[in-house]
């Protein structure tokens, strides 16, 4: 049984949000085996804002991009059973690191504080 809200031929989630105070509003495109399935803004609120998407993918091997603003990520993963992923942008104009994605990957439920 999929846990509640999240739709039951659902096996891969990702979820997106804008960590960055300093780049309140930030547009992310997200392309999963080369095909947009993401394409808008995302407002930092009060960075607790967590914006969930759902995909049934053939089992194997795909292929995520995520573009926001200066930076982006990219990845091969496998679906065997389920997979979720969360990608947050984060930049600090003061962090030479910054702008970047942050990126969790799990093969249960991920959890936000």
């Amino acid at each position: 049984m999929k846990p509640l809200g999240i739709p039951e031929d659902t096996n891969f989630t990702l979820y997106v949000s804008n960590q960055s105070v300093d780049d309140r509003l930030v547009n992310t495109k997200v392309r999963i085996d080369d095909h947009l399935e993401v394409d808008q803004g995302f407002d930092v609120g009060d960075q607790h804002q967590v914006y969930p998407f759902y995909f049934k993918l053939n089992q194997g091997e795909h292929i995520v991009q995520v573009d926001a603003k200066d930076t982006s990520y990219q990845s091969e993963f496998t679906i065997n059973t389920e997979l979720w992923m969360a990608v947050a942008y984060w930049h600090n104009k003061d962090d030479h690191e910054s702008p970047m994605m942050l990126v969790d990957v799990s093969d249960g439920p991920i959890g936000f504080q």
